[in-house]
């Protein structure tokens, strides 16, 4: 798909010449703009004219209903369907609307400053008649129906009144042929929006109120003389009996004339279609809130409408129904004017004019109903060889719609040749394809979608690296250990290629991230060494980004450390040693107190005490309290009340640490502390 701008209003003139745009990407077949500048006073419509492929745009105001008689533009430009200018067709003073008639051989103008429309051949681009309307009457639009060239006007009496009346065209030209007035088609608050079958058959001309916030539509049969009235002046409405219309600014009629479609600057996201036998709703084509142009292509039925939005504000609707083919982005912040899209009968060519910043341009797309695609595709960046890796992407259109049910061909390049692979989009757009590449090197694949008659075909290009695996190993000594307490952590790095780094790291319990420890080249014999004092269970790994020949790697290896706990007892009268352990000696009617402390701090957590009694020729266990809380020092205090039951018996009592929440350390006990109980 192409798309050219060929006009813009830019202070001076420049040069006609196209630029070449670059596609934004290789897998994004996008709606591409171009641009050469022709300066412009205004714009007020363009007529399109497929037989000499040429564009014609009225200069007339700055777009808007409320610059009747604006006397300052007073030509028609012309330019190819290229961007070329081809003339300008001058003495056009205070040129206003513009059409075509239904052969294409005759271009009428309404010229509002000098009260009359004019006749230009399409072939020759010279005036070659002229219809004059009375002194203070003023054309405003024209449309040809029927053998009639119908203008609409305003009247010129006080309240500034609005009508329609024609001129026979089959009446010589010279003397200059009067105005019909039609009296079934006056009474209008201003010039009304006029418009009849391209097609010429339907004999139907509409009008419509600018510019009012209840704008009234009529219908006229424009085969009868006088004419007579099809559809009566009416508000369009919903089927919901809600405003249908707003602020017109646009209006087409259908070929054929059975319906015509309102562009309407509202609050209704749509611009509807509506009969022209009794103005009843039809349908519509979804649009912005600002909905500001509408054109058809007389041939195939090619739909396209736009609004006042900036950016994505063109929609293009399938030829003879309301299935929408795709949104169309203007470039920068443009948005399109009113009157501002015309389509070729044919639908091959939409043009739009845009204003940025007051600067009015004229964009042309080619094939406009065929909508631009996206087609991504995604490869790991590295795999080893015989591992499974994993091709997606994704196939959308019109701004990233999913496209399902597409057939999406890969094709793999590297070593070993080449391999053609296939997938399919499933309903959102996604697809996925496995390989599995056996020998190391680099592969591109390419993704290729064929296209369709509505979807521009679309190619995506990924790479992957297959790597070897590099021999890389880590060891951690010792593997428990208790606190505080210094873990001394060996690397191995085997054979690679350019790359003998790596990077060492450590995770202790409950840290939410890596601590880099060291990052170092091994030794000639590949090792690395390193000693890192532990508070908590800990996890170390080591990475090794990869070079050309080997992948990346990280492997891991964990030490535990359970945490220290203490234990003090007092109240004893004295010691005494026995077989190398020394005994604290208690009178039966004394307390036996114990001080409990652990590291690193477990404040909140539990400690019990244990004591046993050695009898028959073991320690056998005797009592256990229950838990005690560590305080905030993590610090506990127990009492063992003593009695004459225990006298001459030998005991022994520790602190038992047992973890609940807090798994940073292992759970752990203190050493025994021996005691006797006497009178």
């Amino acid at each position: 798909m192409r798309i050219r701008a060929i006009l813009s209003a830019v202070g001076a003139v420049l040069a006609a010449a196209a630029l070449a745009v670059a596609p934004l990407s290789a897998s994004h077949a996008a709606d591409t703009w171009g641009q050469t500048g022709v300066s412009l006073p205004g714009y007020y419509q363009m007529a399109v004219d497929a037989v000499h492929d040429h564009v014609f745009i009225s200069e007339g105001g700055d777009g808007t209903f409320h610059n009747i008689g604006y006397s300052g533009a007073n030509d028609i430009l012309v330019t190819d369907f290229s961007g070329n200018t081809v003339a300008t067709i001058t003495g056009q003073t205070g040129v206003m609307g513009i059409a075509l008639s239904p052969d294409g051989s005759t271009l009428y103008a309404a010229l509002s400053t000098i009260h009359e429309v004019t006749a230009i051949s399409t072939a020759t681009l010279q005036q070659t008649a002229v219809y004059p309307l009375d002194y203070g009457i003023t054309p405003y639009m024209v449309a040809v129906q029927s053998g009639k060239l119908w203008v609409s006007y305003y009247t010129g009496s006080a309240d500034d009144a609005g009508a329609i009346g024609d001129f026979d065209l089959s009446a010589p030209t010279v003397p200059a042929p009067a105005l019909e007035t039609q009296a079934a088609m006056g009474g209008w608050g201003a010039a009304p929006i006029i418009a009849a079958d391209p097609a010429d058959t339907g004999n139907v001309l509409v009008a419509i109120d600018p510019y009012t916030d209840t704008p009234e539509a009529a219908t006229y049969d424009t085969a009868a003389d006088p004419v007579t009235v099809r559809a009566a002046r009416s508000a369009l409405t919903l089927p919901d009996g809600s405003a249908g219309c707003q602020y017109a600014q646009d209006l087409v009629v259908i070929p054929g004339g059975a319906q015509f479609a309102p562009a309407c600057d509202n609050d209704v996201n749509a611009v509807g279609r509506y009969s022209t036998a009794n103005l009843s709703h039809q349908g519509s084509y979804a649009s912005g809130l600002n909905s500001d142009s509408v054109a058809f292509a007389s041939k195939t039925g090619l739909v396209a409408v736009g609004d006042k939005t900036a950016g994505n504000n063109i929609d293009v609707y399938v030829p003879g129904g309301i299935a929408k083919l795709g949104g169309r982005s203007t470039p920068g912040s443009g948005y399109v004017v009113a009157r501002g899209l015309g389509l070729t009968p044919d639908g091959s060519k939409l043009f739009a004019v845009t204003n940025d910043n007051g600067v009015s341009t004229l964009y042309t797309m080619d094939e406009p109903a065929i909508n631009p695609s996206a087609l991504s595709l995604t490869a790991p960046a590295s795999a080893l060889p015989g591992q499974f890796a994993l091709l997606s992407g994704k196939l959308g259109a019109d701004n990233d719609t999913a496209v399902a049910n597409a057939a999406i061909t890969i094709t793999r390049t590297g070593p070993g040749g080449t391999e053609t692979l296939t997938a399919t989009t499933n309903a959102s757009g996604f697809f996925g394809r496995d390989d599995v590449p056996t020998i190391s090197g680099t592969y591109t694949y390419t993704a290729r979608y064929a296209g369709s008659p509505s979807i521009a075909p679309a190619v995506a290009t990924a790479h992957l690296t297959v790597k070897k695996v590099p021999p890389l190993s880590i060891s951690v000594t010792p593997k428990t250990a208790t606190y505080p307490a210094v873990m001394h952590v060996s690397i191995h790095l085997g054979t690679t290629d350019s790359d003998r780094t790596v990077s060492v790291y450590a995770k202790p319990a409950g840290a939410s991230k890596l601590t880099l420890l060291k990052t170092g080249t091994v030794n000639s014999a590949g090792n690395l060494t390193l000693s890192y004092a532990a508070a908590h269970t800990t996890t170390f790994s080591v990475r090794f980004t990869g070079d050309f020949s080997y992948a990346p790697r990280t492997v891991t290896a964990g030490a535990s450390v359970a945490a220290a706990v203490s234990t003090k007892i007092s109240g004893y009268y004295a010691g005494e040693r026995i077989a190398a352990v020394t005994y604290h000696l208690y009178h039966h009617t004394a307390q036996l107190s114990a001080a409990v402390a652990v590291a690193p701090n477990k404040h909140g957590e539990c400690v019990k005490l244990e004591v046993q009694e050695f009898s028959k020729g073991q320690w056998r266990a005797s009592h256990v309290t229950g838990c005690a809380k560590l305080g905030t020092k993590s610090t506990a205090g127990a009492r063992l009340a003593l009695s004459g039951d225990a006298l001459g018996a030998h005991y022994r009592l520790r602190a038992d640490y047992l973890h609940g929440t807090d798994l940073t350390n292992l759970s752990a006990e203190s050493a025994w502390q021996y005691f006797i109980v006497e009178k």
